[in-house]
């Protein structure tokens, strides 16, 4: 489960700290229980599309290279739900121009909506962009190495297909496939 909440009822009773309290302890001790990490060997059977494949890459990638986030360009925050449920070991920066996603990403789990227009730039000039966004907002910085995805059409639902391993240079521009 990404998020919780309470009832009216509890929320507004005669003791709505405690009942918040109780909440939080309960969730704490569900997180410490539920401390499991993805069996790639497992997993890849029940991938039916290129984006969720591309989120699965993502995730082995993260878990042995070292990555400081992991960047996903998204339309719909489809990638973000899937990198979301495969547990990262860091964060999600989910980039993407539609206040609707970004708001059903805020309850996802290790996923951070970030607000970003890409309309009318090429993927190339929209990871620039994202990167750069994301360097100025001190999310990322020189030296940082992140795993980036995003389809090779921008404004297309779905068509997450490209994934790019990067770093952040000391000008705050990626380096990896090709100078970002």
């Amino acid at each position: 489960t990404d998020a919780v909440m309470l009832s009216a009822e509890t929320a507004a009773g005669a003791y709505p700290v405690k009942a918040v309290e109780a909440m939080a302890r309960i969730c704490l001790g569900a997180e410490r229980q539920f401390q499991t990490e993805t069996d790639f060997n497992a997993s890849p059977r029940n991938l039916e599309r290129a984006d969720q494949a591309i989120a699965m890459a993502t995730m082995f990638l993260s878990q042995h290279v070292g990555v400081r986030a992991i960047v996903a360009m998204t339309e719909s925050g489809g990638t973000a739900r899937y990198l979301s449920r495969f547990r990262a070991k860091a964060p999600v920066f989910a980039v993407t121009r539609h206040d609707g996603a970004r708001r059903q990403m805020a309850l996802m789990r290790d996923v951070y909506p970030i607000n970003f227009d890409s309309r009318g730039l090429t993927p190339r000039e929209a990871a620039r962009g994202s990167i750069r966004l994301l360097v100025e907002s001190e999310l990322l910085q020189a030296g940082d190495r992140v795993v980036f995805t995003s389809g090779e059409h921008m404004e297309t639902l779905g068509a997450t297909n490209t994934l790019r391993l990067l770093e952040v240079g000391e000008d705050g521009r990626a380096s990896g496939l090709g100078d970002l």
